[in-house]
């Protein structure tokens, strides 16, 4: 037992030498702070969404789509609900019915949100104006309930580099068309950046 001891010490050193020759990369030494985004997005199938896969089984009566039914989308955001409101930019993402029950149908969503606004002031005391990059999300949702669904936020890129969170959204308005419809979605996004 007492031929181990030397070996043991040799390796509480040498993680000892590790752990202090690490640096401290910049990104994770920085402080967070929390910021909300609050932005609409507007959809209309056929026109900036489509379906990509046919469901594998069909719709049960009372919902609309079967399993599997894959769905790929590019909506613009803006500002308010208004379509012709300051862009911020869009959300690019993928939605499979992944169950149909009644009385719901659900989602799984990936989605990249591209995000831009130049007049954005990351709080009060900051001289830094303006978020520029990307974010993910992903989640599962009942759209066709009513009900706010909530997905989390799990990376970005530039000024949203390793940051995290979650986002909440809900149908803000749903307008018939001569083939479909536009809905309105309202979107309230808490980072930690």
């Amino acid at each position: 037992m007492a031929s181990n001891v030397p070996l043991v010490l040799a390796m509480v050193s040498l993680l000892l030498v590790v752990l202090v020759a690490v640096p401290v990369s910049a990104t994770s030494a920085r402080r967070r702070h929390q910021i909300v985004l609050r932005y609409y997005s507007q959809q209309q199938f056929g026109v900036n969404e489509f379906a990509n896969i046919n469901a594998s089984v069909p719709a049960v009566n009372g919902t609309r789509t079967g399993v599997g039914l894959g769905v790929v989308y590019a909506y613009p955001l803006t500002t308010t609900p208004n379509a012709t409101s300051t862009s911020l930019g869009f959300i690019r993402g993928t939605s499979t019915v992944a169950s149909n029950t009644l009385p719901a149908t659900y989602f799984v969503a990936r989605t990249v949100v591209h995000y831009s606004d130049p007049t954005f002031k990351r709080n009060p005391k900051s001289k830094n104006i303006g978020l520029e990059g990307t974010f993910t999300t992903q989640g599962e949702a009942d759209f066709t309930s009513g009900k706010p669904w909530e997905y989390a936020v799990t990376g970005g890129t530039g000024d949203f580099r390793n940051t995290f969170g979650y986002t909440i959204g809900r149908v803000y308005s749903r307008t018939p068309t001569a083939t479909t419809a536009i809905v309105v979605t309202i979107y309230e996004t808490w980072l930690w950046i």
